[in-house]
């Protein structure tokens, strides 16, 4: 069905398109998303509607509402204010659904979301990971959906494939062996590319290769197969295109003019739009800049030499820790190195727990290869001081020296 659609509303590009990664509903230039906006029109949205985001979120979306309405943004970043996503938040809390697919999820909404399903004391969203490469397969993981060969993607620009930094979701800030969150696709068989993570009564649902949807994809067969296998997770509602989440202007500040927004219709945009144009443009910039190089050169006076920052990180926590310490506060200087003990099982070991399973104690003695005597008196004391909310300083020194004992001993 996706491929008929496709076939009738795409017609080949004339002899000046451009290769600009630009995402616009409008444009039938390859990285244009027209194909995708009508064939959502015609699948998803259908009759009960179908609205374009132009302005700030609070205004477009239903708030406190279960419609099976479905939020949908296609681009490489968004470029989205903390009270647009707390709008946002509340949409798909109520029973609604949303559809990112980028390279650059936000770090606010994706620490928001993530937090209710990983340790939500302790956890902080480290942002996405990177895949250098000219080319990624990507699958779906669903048995129903999965297509008997991975679907190649990769960065063209005219008549060369260019290497490119493809993100994924690193598996440990997921969560995935301690929540309900679901991955749904790969990228080369073991990077996550799609995942759905619940939200209140409804889902997030995020991608992290928007390329594949452009048009320049879309009307391949088996592309298409892809897609319809991606928006078959989706209901059938009410659909919210945001477009308006594309350009830098929309996380400014709301009582901003409007005018001062970047238009997709500017003259800017036109002339980036022409590759002639554009490559004019771009030679005026780099003479100016190459003029403001030499010129500041021959004017700049004699530059004095300083010395290196110095890494504060260690100074710091020990002034943390003498301030808890003078001030009796044995219970947050606790929490603290727990804090850090949590980090440092992160970082080196790639393992994370909000409840410590048999099985991620098990594995944790077994890389670390400690004791698990230790371990268990570790985590036992963790639960104990979580859940007192007083600390004493005979136990502040009992936790100190079985952590500085697994420090020593682990490898």
């Amino acid at each position: 069905m996706l491929l008929v659609l496709a076939a009738v509303l795409w017609k080949p590009w004339d002899r000046g398109i451009s290769w600009q990664e630009h995402y616009l509903r409008s444009s039938k230039d390859p990285y244009g998303t027209y194909v995708l906006f009508e064939t959502l029109k015609e699948t998803k949205g259908g009759k009960k509607g179908f609205k374009v985001i132009a302005d700030s979120l609070p205004g477009a979306l239903p708030r406190g509402k279960a419609m099976q309405a479905i939020y949908v943004f296609v681009g490489d970043e968004m470029f989205i204010s903390k009270r647009s996503i707390d709008t946002l938040l509340s949409f798909v809390a109520a029973g609604n659904s949303a559809f990112i697919s980028a390279r650059y999820i936000p770090h606010y909404l994706a620490e928001s979301v993530m937090a209710k399903h990983c340790d939500g004391l302790f956890y902080n969203w480290e942002g996405m990971s990177f895949h250098q490469d000219t080319v990624v397969w990507l699958q779906l993981e669903h048995p129903a959906l999965a297509l008997e060969k991975s679907v190649p993607c990769r960065l063209r620009y005219y008549k060369q494939h260019i290497k490119n930094s493809w993100s994924f979701f690193p598996e440990h800030s997921l969560c995935l062996d301690e929540s309900d969150v679901i991955s749904l696709g790969s990228m080369n068989g073991s990077l996550i590319n799609f995942v759905r993570i619940p939200y209140g009564e409804g889902y997030f649902y995020l991608h992290s290769t928007p390329l594949i949807f452009t048009n320049y994809y879309m009307i391949q067969p088996e592309v298409l197969q892809y897609a319809e296998g991606v928006l078959s997770h989706l209901d059938d509602g009410p659909v919210y295109w945001d477009e308006r989440s594309l350009t830098p202007s929309a996380s400014s500040v709301s009582s901003q003019p409007r005018s001062k927004a970047l238009s997709s219709k500017s003259p800017l945009q036109y002339i980036l739009s022409q590759a002639p144009l554009a490559w004019a443009w771009y030679l005026l910039l780099a003479m100016g800049l190459l003029y403001l190089a030499i010129r500041s050169r021959r004017r700049q006076r004699i530059v004095p030499v300083l010395e290196p920052n110095a890494n504060t990180s260690m100074e710091f926590i020990a002034t943390i820790g003498r301030l808890y310490f003078l001030q009796n506060n044995h219970y947050q200087l606790c929490l603290q190195k727990l804090r850090l003990f949590l980090q440092f099982l992160r970082e080196r070991y790639r393992l994370s727990a909000a409840e410590p399973s048999e099985e991620f104690l098990e594995e944790l003695a077994a890389k670390s290869r400690v004791p698990r005597k230790l371990i268990d008196t570790i985590f036992l004391m963790q639960t104990n001081i979580q859940s007192s909310g007083k600390v004493t300083e005979g136990t502040l020194l009992q936790l100190h020296g079985l952590l500085e004992e697994f420090y020593r001993t682990c490898k």
